[in-house]
């Protein structure tokens, strides 16, 4: 155990000089302020956010996609029922809102239990309107399939289209294989990507009708004679609820147990319109860190005008000068600039001329911050294009361009490992003296148990010595005694028989007869 223990320490030991030596070279060529861990709490003089529970999130400006807060923004996640965002835009962009829509098999099968619906039956009748606000209050899949194949002809065209558009807004870690949101490998998104599909959707005036209703009524149609109210799932706009945020515009929610909770919303104050996103949530908590990622975005970042007309937004204590200028000229002569802090996009020209940008690629590609300005796309995945990306790649961080800024986490690990040594060295040492206390004991008692044997043969030599002459003696009388009384004890009976005769024949009597008795019997 012993030898054991040795070598485990000093194999510590030399895992703590290899971490010392990186630390040394860590702090003497340091790694940039934004490393691959894209937690924005990180960014040197960056307002810091408290914890929150989801394991990816954004906040950016609608108008200018700038970042303020960003958690593993570039990973891909399931979206669940976010996804009906882009339906509901696809819609917009393809039909009118009084065109009729009237169902059959592929929406109501999924109007079973198992599955968020409205309840419809084949040959029900409904307008697009009708079927965008049930879709997006009550996240009805039954009327998102149907709506899907109403507009496209088929679920597998109708995401043909999600996937374009998402193109043509820049996404780049997007891929959709149904309307609905439901499992799939290859049904995947992430939080940047969501962000940039709610600001395109924010022009749209229609969808702002839709995603602010509290409730809406359908009214009776040819297949059910009650009317059906629906009440929006987004708890944050309902002054009703315990999770009400006053500045909130609207949001859809989602969850499936792949994806666990996703929530995307829209809050507007001051002028100022933002956009959150998470992902990967446990439980209803994320409408309370969707208020607070929004305090956090309008109580910290100030958007301020540049020279050439756009805009960015910036913390306290930033100045623009720290900030990197990226221009593209299209070939209508519209100039693109966005500005960056470190690899962090805070802003630029308008949305609709950064989605001009990048719709204007023919591969469906997000350019890159130096080609086209549009730099909170080019941060999420280099070039890799959102329509043929694969399922593998869920939950996989895109590093291009970054590095692991790797001090904080070898200071961990050198004071882990310290922890470690200082409690193997106590330990030890704690056995060490137990050893040699036990061997004190037992030598201890070893001396002990020979001066008691000692003591003891001393007495008893010395007990014999005492008693042999006595001994003598006494064994000399054993051994005559017995002898002495067995040959006298017949001789004494035979007299007191002879005298007890004599005087019986004195007196006249008879003779005792106990001497013939006596004789016989001998």
């Amino acid at each position: 155990m012993k030898m054991k223990t040795t070598k485990l320490q000093s194999f510590l030991r030399r895992i703590v000089c290899v971490l010392a030596a990186a630390c040394l070279i860590a702090a003497a060529f340091p790694i940039g302020a934004y490393a691959s861990d894209p937690l924005t709490n990180y960014l040197e003089g960056w307002p810091q956010m408290t914890d929150i529970n989801e394991d990816a999130a954004c906040v950016i400006d609608a108008d200018n996609l700038g970042v303020m807060y960003s958690l593993n923004r570039d990973d891909k996640m399931y979206p669940a029922s976010i996804t009906k965002i882009m339906t509901a835009l696809v819609v917009l962009d393809n039909a009118n809102l009084t065109d009729t829509v009237t169902m059959d098999d592929n929406g109501t099968s999924l109007a079973v239990a198992g599955y968020t619906n409205a309840s419809t039956v084949n040959g029900e009748e409904f307008t697009v309107e009708q079927c965008l606000y049930m879709m997006m209050l009550q996240s009805a899949n039954d009327i998102a399939q149907q709506l899907a194949v109403s507009v496209a002809g088929s679920v597998d065209a109708f995401a043909d289209m999600m996937n374009e558009k998402a193109a043509e807004i820049g996404c780049t870690g997007t891929h959709f294989t149904n309307p609905t949101g439901l499992p799939d490998e290859n049904h995947y998104t992430t939080a940047m990507d969501m962000a940039r599909i709610m600001a395109v959707c924010l022009r749209n005036s229609e969808f702002r009708t839709i995603i602010s209703t509290a409730s809406y009524t359908v009214p009776a149609t040819n297949k059910t004679k009650k009317e059906r109210t629906y009440k929006n799932h987004c708890r944050l706009i309902d002054s009703g609820s315990e999770y009400y945020y006053q500045y909130c515009i609207g949001g859809k929610t989602g969850f499936t147990d792949e994806a666990e909770r996703t929530l995307i919303c829209a809050a507007e104050k001051d002028g100022r319109t933002l956009v959150g996103v998470t992902l990967h949530g446990a439980d209803k908590s994320d409408f309370t860190d969707m208020a607070s990622l929004f305090d956090y975005g309008f109580n910290n970042f100030s958007k301020q005008t540049l020279d050439d007309g756009t805009t960015v937004n910036l913390p306290d204590g930033i100045d623009v000068s720290s900030l990197t200028r990226n221009e593209n000229d299209l070939d209508d002569g519209t100039a693109v600039v966005t500005y960056n802090y470190g690899d962090l996009p805070v802003g630029g020209s308008d949305l609709n001329v950064q989605v001009l940008a990048t719709g204007g690629s023919t591969d469906g590609d997000a350019q890159s911050a130096s080609g086209t300005g549009s730099s909170a796309a080019s941060t999420a995945a280099g070039t890799e294009s959102a329509a043929s990306s694969t399922g593998s790649a869920l939950s996989s961080l895109n590093s291009s361009g970054k590095s692991l800024n790797a001090l904080p986490i070898i200071l961990v690990l050198l004071i882990i490992l310290n922890l470690g040594l200082f409690v193997l060295t106590f330990m030890s040492s704690r056995q060490h003296l137990r050893r040699e206390q036990n061997q004190r004991r037992k030598a201890e008692k070893a001396a002990r148990a020979e001066r008691e044997n000692a003591r003891r043969q001393a007495e008893e030599r010395q007990r014999q010595e005492t008693r042999r002459p006595q001994n003598t003696q006494t064994m000399g009388n054993q051994d005559t005694q017995p002898y002495l009384w067995q040959s006298n004890w017949r001789e004494q009976l035979d007299n007191q028989n002879q005298n007890q005769n004599n005087q019986n024949r004195g007196n006249g009597g008879r003779p005792n007869n106990r001497q013939g008795d006596s004789r016989n019997r001998r």
